[in-house]
């Protein structure tokens, strides 16, 4: 991973060049024959300088400002070097457009504006000022071509790194979309996971949700060795109920059911609803003797005066998930055949075989009546 930089020194690499063309000139006029060693000095204290106030930009919050006012120290260097070689056609001059540029890659149109300006002045001041065969007249016309070279360079660069701003801004608004749309994506897909394996109406686990944990608990059972009831609650008469008060009163009676049996239970403890008002309810590292207390607090916390019928099964160690739900089942009929209101423990490792008998044995008005 490269190195993450302060903006001082991305802003003393972006410069370095241009103080580096500018002091090689300093190299190139020190060999001339008549050097002007004062203004030399000068402009060599100016170009070093420069960078000072392009330093301080971001500081400042002056960042146009703050870069023209390095552009313009370099400029001034150049002038004076120019003059200290005393060969005004000593190529020297080319150095003006070095602030150009500069402006034109960090400021705004209108300090570019102040800096073609001041490279007019560059040329046009010695001649006014000075003249003679040092300064021609000619030079009015170089600092035209200077200007105008300077402007369309300068401004092409400004559309350049205006667009290569807005692309940059543009990638960068897409990438905080892109984690937008991704954190969004991914909290849907948890909805969509949650939802898959939740009851709507009860807000409990619904028939898949039962059928892993069932699976994940039988599994940690047989390698830690614990002990894991299965008990299967009915709503007795619920059709009467729903027959008398309604469809949508028989909904709320099965939400208040599950809402309130799901506070009765411990977290780890899993309740779902298995099927019309049938809900199973998984009780790992139980024994019979603690699942019947719990069954008991949960028959307690049947809403509007209603009962239930619960049938419990502890696994043997050996048998499937769906052999411990059909004991469980066939002793939540028991409890019904019984009279209902109450809780029927299965018998200890009864095999499949054994289930369609102890139905059986049930008469046919029984088993109508326990539905």
């Amino acid at each position: 991973m490269w190195p993450i930089t302060s903006p001082a020194s991305r802003v003393q690499r972006g410069l370095a060049p241009f103080i580096a063309v500018q002091l090689v000139a300093f190299g190139l006029v020190s060999f001339a024959d008549t050097v002007d060693w004062s203004l030399f000095s000068a402009a060599l204290v100016l170009t070093l300088l420069a960078p000072g106030p392009a330093l301080l930009a971001n500081w400042k919050r002056l960042a146009g400002g703050a870069h023209l006012l390095s552009a313009l120290l370099l400029l001034v260097g150049a002038a004076l070097l120019r003059h200290a070689s005393g060969q005004p056609s000593s190529g020297v001059g080319v150095l003006s457009l070095l602030p150009v540029f500069w402006v034109a890659l960090h400021a705004s149109r209108v300090h570019l504006a102040v800096v073609l300006a001041a490279v007019g002045l560059f040329f046009v001041v010695p001649v006014l000022t000075l003249g003679g065969g040092a300064h021609p007249a000619v030079g009015l016309g170089v600092a035209g071509l200077f200007i105008a070279t300077g402007a369309i360079v300068a401004v092409t660069v400004q559309r350049l790194v205006a667009e290569g701003r807005r692309q940059l801004q543009l990638a960068q608004a897409r990438e905080v979309q892109m984690a937008v749309l991704a954190r969004e994506r991914e909290e849907m897909f948890a909805r969509l996971q949650t939802l898959a394996v939740t009851d709507a109406l009860t807000g409990v686990g619904n028939r898949r949700a039962w059928d892993e944990w069932l699976a994940e608990a039988l599994s940690s059972s047989r390698r830690d060795g614990q002990s894991l009831v299965v008990a299967m609650l009915d709503l007795d008469h619920f059709k009467a109920f729903n027959d008398r008060c309604g469809h949508q009163r028989g909904d709320d009676l099965l939400a208040d059911a599950a809402a309130n049996w799901r506070a009765v239970l411990r977290p780890s403890d899993r309740l779902a609803r298995y099927g019309g008002e049938e809900f199973a309810v998984l009780l790992p590292h139980c024994t019979l003797e603690p699942a019947a207390a719990v069954v008991e607090r949960l028959r307690k916390m049947t809403p509007d005066g209603q009962t239930c019928s619960v049938g419990l099964a502890q696994w043997d160690g050996a048998e499937t998930a769906d052999d411990l739900v059909q004991r469980a089942d066939a002793a939540l009929y028991r409890a019904k055949a019984e009279g209902r209101d109450r809780a029927h423990i299965a018998p200890a490792r009864l095999t499949p075989a054994h289930v369609a008998p102890a139905r059986a044995d049930l008469a046919p008005a029984q088993i109508a009546a326990a539905c």
